[in-house]
């Protein structure tokens, strides 16, 4: 392997250090928009009719399931390339 490739590797190696770490990061907090939902469903829960409660509890579900999409694709990006 030429001094060329061992420098690029290098690099990519820490460009996909550092978006792990920056993703890391994000996920520690919760999605803005299941937040928000949740304290909707909080403050007016007593008031809700049952389809409004059940669009709310979707509409966190879509959230927290493209969350769970995107954690999916970084744990994949995480795993170690196989060497040729």
């Amino acid at each position: 392997m030429s001094l060329a490739n061992l420098e690029r590797e290098k690099q990519l190696s820490q460009m996909k250090s550092q978006f792990i770490s920056v993703a890391s990061h994000e996920f520690r907090t919760p999605p803005p928009p299941a937040v928000g939902t949740l304290e909707l469903l909080d403050r007016h829960a007593a008031k809700l009719t049952r389809p409004s409660a059940v669009e709310l509890i979707a509409r966190i579900q879509r959230s927290l399931g493209r969350l769970t999409e995107i954690m999916n694709d970084v744990l994949q990006l995480s795993r170690p390339t196989p060497v040729a």
